[in-house]
């Protein structure tokens, strides 16, 4: 068999091997994957103090290539949802934040895209976290793009403070509803 004939048989097995590969399936720290946001940018707000046996959570979607100064990219303001333990919670879009009220205890958190514009989409990113009554934790979510692989990255992160509270404020706060 010639060199550029094996070449494409190969790239044919691969590409059929990827394409019968069983549905992703959410883990189960998301929530189901027939629920999606409707979300929209706008205003300016301040952080929610936490409610009795509750902490606050600032989910900050992070798109370093949508900061103010930089390269715009079309293809980062996609949706990206927060579940925690088993059910969405919120969705932000773009350079953007989103406040919530959590029971303290442990958490199992999961960020995941939703309708994005981008091909491959990233895997769903997962973390646990300890919260305790009375405090304020930020999550970050960040899609990257490594470009000499051609790829996106979603990574979910707990921030430090100070980092949290700069991107707050240099973020737009979301709203969303849920689709129909």
């Amino acid at each position: 068999m010639k060199p550029p004939t094996l070449l494409l048989l190969l790239l044919a097995t691969a590409f059929a091997a990827q394409s019968t590969a069983p549905a992703q399936t959410l883990p189960a720290a998301c929530g189901p994957s027939s629920v999606h946001f409707k979300v929209k940018t706008s205003g300016s707000g301040s952080i929610p103090a936490p409610t009795a046996g509750n902490a606050t959570i600032v989910v900050i979607e992070d798109q370093l290539q949508l900061r103010p100064g930089h390269v715009s990219c079309f293809r980062c303001a996609s949706t990206i949802r927060l579940g925690m333990d088993g059910q969405w919670l919120t969705a932000t879009r773009g350079f953007s934040h989103a406040f919530l009220s959590i029971p303290a205890g442990d958490h199992h958190f999961c960020a995941a895209g939703a309708g994005y514009a981008i091909f491959p989409p990233p895997l769903d990113s997962l973390m646990t976290l300890h919260v305790d009554a009375g405090k304020t934790y930020f999550l970050q979510t960040r899609l990257t793009l490594y470009s000499d692989y051609g790829v996106f990255l979603l990574d979910l992160s707990n921030i430090n403070a100070d980092e949290g509270l700069y991107l707050t404020a240099t973020t737009t706060p979301t709203t969303f509803i849920l689709k129909k």
